[in-house]
């Protein structure tokens, strides 16, 4: 098992001062001698990007759904559920259209 603590104090400060560039971080990736330390810290890198992308992915379909274009909202969920069944993984959820997907006023709080 590695944490950030088992790479050299150099390397982690650099690594650290380079959070806001995943393209920084992985040119201190290459500098770790370590091979198990580097995969780490790509790993890391890596893991960053997905949550970045989930991210950039979420405000995309939260605006489109303020906007009340739930055309790609349930583009989304249908992709969702094609991958389930395509896998064969069992569910009973059924494909949606744009008109099957009611608008929410987001503008009350709960």
């Amino acid at each position: 098992m590695l944490s950030i603590k088992d790479v050299e104090v150099v390397i982690r400060n650099k690594f650290l001062d380079c959070l806001d560039s995943d393209e920084k971080l992985l040119n201190v990736c290459e500098e770790v001698k370590n091979q198990d330390i580097q995969l780490f810290l790509i790993s890391f890198v890596e893991l960053n990007i997905d949550i970045e992308s989930l991210e950039i992915n979420s405000l995309s379909l939260l605006k489109a759904y303020r906007n009340k274009d739930l055309e790609p909202l349930a583009k989304h969920i249908n992709a969702f559920i094609y991958r389930l069944n395509k896998a064969g993984i069992e569910n009973h959820l059924p494909y949606y259209s744009s008109g099957f997907l009611p608008p929410i006023d987001l503008s009350k709080e709960p």
